[in-house]
């Protein structure tokens, strides 16, 4: 039989899946706090892709976004009504922020007499990786969602910047938009026009 030479393309494969796996444990081992971040990042970008799909699929049927018009809700249960100066009431109990049912952090609207609540499209709402179970207040440990009508987004801080540039396009814009400073958070939604909404009622946002 000949010299064999050279490496196969599975074996070429094999090689990048472990150089793969010893860069993550090295990035453990050497820099936790980055490497758990990253972590989050990367379930909050799945969290507000899912509640995206739910409310996109709610929209299209009932022709409206669920909760309150013109509230800012927040994953720890808590809200804020435009025009009206302090945060409202908190909208549910931290322990039941995930419930879809409309006792959640996201209530349902109330469309012909009846709340229609998002569980007809998602099983239970996200909160923030670090918020969950947890009453917390810092704005950067919560998702955010805001809706006008059929127009929303949801709103997540991200601690690396690993995700940041790929947020644009038909999403909320990136960097210091109309002045409200979301160049930390990643933002989905159905319009980009809502930020300024905001800034024109409550002045810039620092988040």
């Amino acid at each position: 039989m000949g010299e064999r030479k050279g490496v196969t393309l599975i074996e070429l494969l094999i090689a990048i899946a472990l150089l793969g796996v010893i860069s993550a444990i090295g990035l453990l081992i050497l820099n936790p706090a980055t490497f758990m971040a990253k972590r989050r990042d990367a379930q909050r970008v799945s969290d507000l892709l899912v509640m995206q799909v739910a409310i996109d699929a709610y929209v299209a049927k009932y022709n409206v976004a669920p909760g309150a018009d013109k509230v800012m809700f927040f994953s720890n249960c808590g809200r804020f009504k435009l025009s009206t100066g302090p945060p409202a009431p908190p909208n549910c109990n931290i322990g039941d922020a995930q419930k879809a049912d409309g006792s959640g952090w996201i209530d349902g609207t109330v469309i012909d007499g009846t709340v229609k609540p998002l569980s007809e499209f998602i099983s239970t709402l996200r909160v923030d990786p670090i918020n969950k179970g947890i009453l917390v207040i810092d704005l950067d440990q919560l998702y955010l969602y805001y809706r006008n009508g059929s127009k929303y987004f949801i709103s997540a801080y991200m601690e690396t910047n690993k995700y940041l540039a790929q947020n644009d396009g038909s999403t909320i814009d990136k960097g210091t938009a109309q002045g409200a400073n979301f160049a930390e958070r990643y933002d989905v939604g159905n319009s980009v026009n809502l930020v300024s909404e905001l800034i024109v009622d409550i002045g810039p946002l620092s988040w």
